[in-house]
């Protein structure tokens, strides 16, 4: 049985040639890269992607919460002190 193929269009407005020839080329690109068949295999076939990294966590990468001790003390200095100068940042101006 083969596979269906999908259809998928971007509207243009008239005369939009050069635009047109831009978004073909960027398929292009994305078809020799295997980006569309990544994207059709998570989207259409409903596979899990291979070697997915954690999410970020701004809970968990910036304050630590649920995140065992880091390996490097200067790490958590770090840590500290660009949240600290994220809250000098956000004060309201007077």
């Amino acid at each position: 049985m083969q596979a269906a193929r999908n259809l998928l269009a971007y509207l243009m407005p008239p005369g939009a040639d050069e635009f047109e020839n831009f978004v073909n080329y960027w398929l292009d690109l994305k078809r020799a890269d295997g980006f569309e068949k990544r994207q059709r295999a998570y989207w259409i076939d409903r596979v899990p992607p291979e070697n997915r990294a954690p999410r970020w966590s701004i809970l968990g990468d910036v304050f630590g919460v649920g995140v065992s001790q880091p390996k490097d003390p200067r790490e958590t200095q770090l840590r500290i002190g660009s949240v600290l100068t994220l809250e000098r940042q956000t004060r309201p101006l007077r």
